[in-house]
Order: structure tokens, then C-alpha cells, then sequence
């Protein structure tokens, strides 16, 4: 009997160890794709990834991200970060505007749109990165 509960012992630390090693791989996988989206977009300083509620898509020469950063700080740092670095990588401001908590900044560059919003949650942060590739629709399926 107790060979038969040290096996159970030994199959469920196997089972949940294969798992945790596979979660930290994917979250591993996600961060690498995020940082070749993120190539020409800065990442404030201080923030951390949410993968939880990021998003990434790729089919051929179409990529889309949705790519969500938890952060500390003021809301105007975070603007005028975004503001400086984004034109300091070649992007274009179209508009940006501040409403109550919530700042938003619409940039362009020659092949890609992205939209940085950033809202201010009482001393912590909430930063998401929309970015995608211009696409004629045809190209998009």
C-alpha cells in the first residue's frame, strides 16, 4: 500500500512539474514574439508584460497585437514618454488626448498604425499597445 501511494505521490509531482514547465515555456514563446513586435515601440520604463491579456496574430505579412503593460508612475510621464520615444523610432503622432484617467496617443509610421492608451489606476499603471500592419483588405483573410 505505501508503494502504491509513493507512486501517486511521485506520477503527481511528474504531471504537475511537466505542466509549470510548460506554462513558463509559453509565457517565454509570448515574450519573444512580443519583443519582435515591439521592435520600433519602446516599453515604458518599469513595465511589466500582462500576458494574460496580451494578444498577438501573424499570418504572412500581417501582424496585429494587442500587447498589455502593468506599470507605475504618473499619467503625464507616460505621455510624454510615448510621445518622445515613439517619434525618436520613426512614427508619426496623429492625435493624442487625456480624458479624466485615461490618455490616448494614435501614431502612424509608412507600413504600420498603433494606438498606446494608458490609464491611471490610482498609482498603478494600465498601458495597451495596439499595433498592426497596413494591409489592403483583400490581403486580409
Amino acid at each position: 500500500m505505501s508503494r502504491l501511494v509513493t507512486l501517486a505521490v511521485i506520477l503527481f509531482l511528474l504531471v504537475s512539474c511537466s505542466k509549470q514547465a510548460s506554462i513558463v515555456q509559453t509565457e517565454k514563446q509570448k515574450t519573444v514574439k512580443i519583443q519582435k513586435i515591439l521592435t520600433n515601440i519602446p516599453v515604458y520604463p518599469g513595465a511589466k508584460y500582462d500576458l494574460k491579456n496580451t494578444f498577438i496574430y501573424e499570418a504572412g505579412n500581417i501582424k496585429a497585437a494587442v500587447i498589455t503593460l502593468k506599470a507605475s508612475g504618473k499619467l503625464k510621464d507616460v505621455v510624454e514618454f510615448y510621445k518622445g520615444k515613439m517619434i525618436e523610432e520613426g512614427w508619426d503622432l496623429i492625435s493624442s488626448f487625456i480624458y479624466q484617467n485615461t490618455a490616448s496617443m494614435f501614431f502612424d509610421s509608412p507600413d504600420s498604425s498603433c494606438s498606446i492608451e494608458a490609464q491611471d489606476r490610482g498609482g498603478s499603471l494600465n498601458i495597451v499597445i495596439r499595433v498592426g500592419t497596413k494591409a489592403a483588405l483583400q490581403d486580409v483573410k
